[in-house]
């Protein structure tokens, strides 16, 4: 389902709920799980779509990696 704001639409699908700026496209929101935003907000709305990434391999490696602008 989409919601359309005056500056914001909405994207949801009953599990994950994303909101994008208008006209931009920029992603302002992640909402999942009864947390409201995972995004940092204090950051501008055209900054907030990064990812760092955890993950453990076999024999206890660890491995991070940030992703750029989503």
């Amino acid at each position: 389902m989409r919601n359309v704001r005056c500056m914001q639409v909405a994207l949801e699908n009953g599990i994950v709920r994303l909101l994008l700026s208008k006209p931009h496209g920029f992603l302002t929101a992640i909402e999942y799980a009864g947390i409201d935003n995972l995004v940092d907000t204090k950051l501008k709305e055209s900054d907030r779509g990064y990812w760092d990434i955890n993950w453990n391999l076999p024999r206890g490696q660890d491995r991070y990696q940030l992703y750029g602008v989503i």
